[in-house]
């Protein structure tokens, strides 16, 4: 069960470089999967310490919406340590293990630890959103409960929670693009914080996509998500965007 429930991208600390991107634990029982998580620049880090200073001097809605980021990002980890534990939950209750589930958590978990740990470095403590706890376990419950009842499920909310997020962050990078950082953000760094949320949008619009597919995939060679979800589908992913979009809501305020 351990080895399904924490699943870590590191596991002795260690951080390779090469040709001026960064993978980490590319040794890890992981390794392999490390390209497809994603790799950022250096920039990307100093972006994000170059944010945590400006923080205070930020306009109001932009820590709000980087709030909603952090506290996103978070959750988005623990769906897929939830999936994880459901996954290994489902294989003791006797059905057969998934392994399309334990590879797709495995190929995502990683990007999204490294979103996190931008964020992590962008938000001072005090300006992040006061129900992390809350926010980690909506997650590992929204990850969890799809991963028990199967496949099927578990690319749904994958895929309507990463349909909202590119929404959540198209319209940050929009108004950024319409010079709203304020002030106290130069040229520059409105372009570099542009690039560290388009990169991060990036990889969750691959998520949503390899979702996508492998839900069609997994159904008979007819079936297009989501043009042939069925009603119930469409009511599960309503509830997962609603859902998303209120915690989005609390947490820029929270």
């Amino acid at each position: 069960l351990k080895r399904f429930v924490i699943i870590r991208p590191c596991l002795d600390g260690h951080v390779s470089w090469h040709d001026s991107c960064y993978y980490p634990c590319i040794h890890s029982p992981l390794a392999g999967m490390a390209e497809m998580a994603g790799s950022y620049e250096p920039r990307h880090a100093v972006t994000a310490q170059k944010v945590a200073g400006l923080w205070p001097l930020l306009p109001r809605w932009l820590r709000g919406e980087l709030r909603s980021d952090h506290a996103g990002e978070t959750g988005a980890v623990w769906i897929y340590r939830g999936a994880a534990a459901g996954a290994a939950t489902r294989s003791l209750l006797g059905f057969p293990l998934q392994a399309a589930t334990v590879d797709f958590v495995r190929r995502h978990l990683l990007a999204e630890e490294q979103h996190l740990r931008l964020f992590d470095i962008a938000i001072p403590f005090f300006g992040r959103s006061m129900l992390l706890v809350a926010w980690r376990a909506a997650g590992w419950v929204l990850g969890c409960v799809p991963a028990l009842v199967g496949n099927r499920a578990l690319f749904l909310t994958i895929d309507a929670v990463e349909t909202f997020v590119e929404d959540h962050y198209g319209n940050q990078i929009v108004r950024l693009k319409q010079g709203e950082g304020g002030p106290h953000l130069d040229a520059k760094s409105n372009e570099d914080l542009i690039g560290l949320l388009g990169a991060c949008c990036e990889e969750e619009i691959y998520h949503r996509d390899d979702a996508r597919t492998r839900w069609n995939e997994d159904h008979v060679p007819a079936a297009s998500a989501p043009y042939d979800w069925n009603p119930m589908d469409q009511v599960w992913v309503w509830l997962v965007l609603a859902a998303s979009a209120s915690a989005a809501w609390v947490a820029k305020k929270i």
